[in-house]
Parts: structure tokens; sequence; C-alpha cells
């Protein structure tokens, strides 16, 4: 067994010595909390290390940094939940789950990570949506639809997610402050009655606030038809959705799913009221 000190910066000397080593032959690699007492780019230059590492052995590390996992790649997390009575490993987020905001905190924050670095106020249009799920399921809504159904939707239209619908209110404060006036506010349908209002009092038209889904207390997620909902798991609560719609864009960017006709006609639907209403006539009167 080769101990390694990972306390400073470089991690080590003793990693290189013993890289040559590592690749010459299968290994198992166990390696605790890697990330402790690093700054976030060394954290990252860890895990960078650990792609190479990975490569013809098995790496296992135990980490509660978020800038130790890779969003992209979240079929690779393991989440050890320990009880009174056991300790439980849940090896699929795919298959339902359940656990505790601290363990999946870490998770949550390296997708909103991610997120952060490929969104900025750049677009002169733009979609602001409430939540992170909504944002990923769009994405990868849309690169299907580009894909099967040679879909066109205008580039020059960035989705803005925010953290909860009462937050789009800031958002659009922003957008407006910042003259950037051509956008529309994406909400479901469940609970958003009230946040509607203050929109609309705060001087975003009416035909500027768009809902997703039909039914009263919709959510994005009752777009999909039933069968999708149940053959990709799309099913989730409020703590591990933003995880669940990330593993379903990671996947769509890797087209490991085929949607059906009636989700694709579902999402058909609500682009073309986003585009419409971008056609229409802005009239935001500030107050």
């Amino acid at each position: 067994m080769v101990k390694l000190n990972w306390s400073s910066y470089t991690i080590d000397l003793s990693v290189n010595i013993f890289l040559e080593d590592f690749y010459k032959a299968e290994n198992i690699i166990l390696i605790d909390e890697p990330g402790l007492y690093l700054h976030a780019k060394a954290q990252k230059d860890v895990l960078d290390l650990f792609e190479e590492l990975s490569k013809g052995n098995t790496l296992i590390f135990t980490t509660h940094s978020p800038y130790l996992i890779d969003p992209d790649k979240l079929n690779n997390v393991r989440l050890i939940i320990k009880n009174r009575s056991n300790t439980e490993i849940i090896n699929n987020f795919n298959n339902g789950f359940k656990a505790d905001e601290d363990t999946l905190t870490p998770i949550i924050t390296a997708i909103g990570l991610d997120l952060s670095r490929g969104i900025g106020f750049t677009k002169q249009k733009n979609v602001i949506v409430e939540g992170v799920s909504d944002y990923y399921y769009l994405q990868g809504i849309l690169l299907g639809l580009e894909k099967s159904k040679k879909y066109k939707f205008p580039k020059d239209v960035g989705f803005i997610p925010c953290i909860g619908h009462t937050k789009s209110l800031t958002i659009a404060s922003i957008l407006t402050g910042w003259e950037l006036n051509d956008f529309i506010v994406l909400l479901d349908k469940k609970g958003t009655k009230d946040t509607k209002k203050k929109l609309e009092k705060d001087g975003i038209p009416e035909n500027r606030i768009l809902f997703a889904g039909k039914e009263k207390n919709d959510l994005i997620e009752e777009m999909f038809s039933q069968g999708d909902l149940d053959k990709y798991n799309l099913k989730s609560d409020d703590q591990s959705k933003s995880i669940i719609a990330k593993l379903f864009f990671n996947k769509m960017v890797s087209e490991e799913i085929q949607l059906s006709e009636e989700t694709y006609n579902n999402f058909i639907g609500l682009l073309d009221n986003i585009q419409k209403a971008m056609n229409d006539e802005i009239n935001i009167i500030k107050t």
C-alpha cells in the first residue's frame, strides 16, 4: 500500500514518483478528502490529476468539496449516507433516491459553479427561468430538437436561471436597469400567481410572462410524457431536481436519450410561444 501526502498545493512529489508504477498495472487507489487545505484552483488541478490516474486504475476518493465534483460526470459519484443503524451507498441517481440536504449540497453547488461559468448578461434577448432544473431541461430539449427535428431556435436568445421564481423579479430588474429589455419571464404554473402579479406591478407586460405546462399546478417536468418521466426517472423532489435535470442534459449531449413525440411536441409549443412573445412589441414600464 502506498500512502501519499496531499497537504501541499503541489500534492507532494511522491505522486510523481509513483505515477509511472500506477500506469504500468491496474491499481486500486483510495484517497480520503484530497481537497482539505487546498484552494479552489488547486482542487481543480487535483481533479485533473485524478482523471489521469484513473486511466487503467480504479480511483476512489471521498470529498465534501464541490470543486472535486465534475458536474458533467455525475454518474461517477456515489452518495454515502450514514444512518444510526447502517451506512447506505447510493450508486445511481436515476433510480430515485432520498438524501438529506447536507449530503446533496456539494453536488448541487458543483452544478451551480459549472452553470455560472457559462452564464452572463451578454445577450440582448433573454429568457428568465425560475430554476436550474428548468434551464437544463430546456437546454437538453433544444439539443434534441435540433438534432432529431431540425428545429431552429434563435441563437441570440440566452437562458438565465434563478434560484426560485421569486428571484425572477430581481433578474428582471437587473436586465431592465441595464436596458436589456428584450426578455421573457418563464414560470412554472404551480405557486407563481403572486410572482406574476409582482412582475406586472413592476412594469413587465403580461405578454412577456409565460408559463410552462397547461394545468393549474404544472411544473416544467409535466411537459414530458408520462412514458418519458418513468423511463428516464425524471421525477424528483425539490432537493434533487437540479441533479436529475443536469443528468438529463448530460445524456442529451451524449445522445443516450430518445424522447417521445409527445414530449417534443409539448416543448415545441412552449418554444414557439417564447419566439412569438419575443417578436411582440416591447413596452416595459419603468417604475
